[in-house]
């Protein structure tokens, strides 16, 4: 998969991996995903405003190795707001982050590595 636009609509999706050719996951693009259980980010270098806003089942955020930016151009509120399953995720290249991309995960206990913020 290179393209998320066609997955805007897709509530019923619970797991994803992402291909070679998708750096970036735009704005909104899982918002709403309530099934969405996990997704591999191997070949993301940022996350979108409000990206997996109110996925309540997202547990799993793997492979980060990549990521080095929960904001585009300075502006990405909200990207896990209300993923209430989310338990962990590792920020350990991430050198940009929106000060509001966790509200609401309220099972967030364990954030790999902020050295970098």
């Amino acid at each position: 998969m290179t393209s998320f636009d066609e997955l805007k609509y897709f509530t019923n999706v619970t797991r994803l991996p992402v291909a070679e050719g998708a750096p970036y996951n735009g704005t909104g693009v899982f918002s709403g995903c309530a099934k969405l259980e996990s997704i591999d980010l191997t070949n993301i270098t940022a996350i979108g405003l409000a990206c997996f806003r109110n996925c309540t089942s997202l547990k799993s955020v793997k492979n980060t190795q990549n990521l080095t930016s929960i904001s585009i151009d300075n502006y990405a509120d909200w990207a896990f707001l209300n993923c209430t399953s989310l338990e962990y995720i590792d920020l350990s290249n991430v050198t940009v982050i929106d000060s509001r991309a966790f509200i609401g995960c309220s099972k967030l206990a364990n954030v790999e590595s902020l050295q970098n913020l």
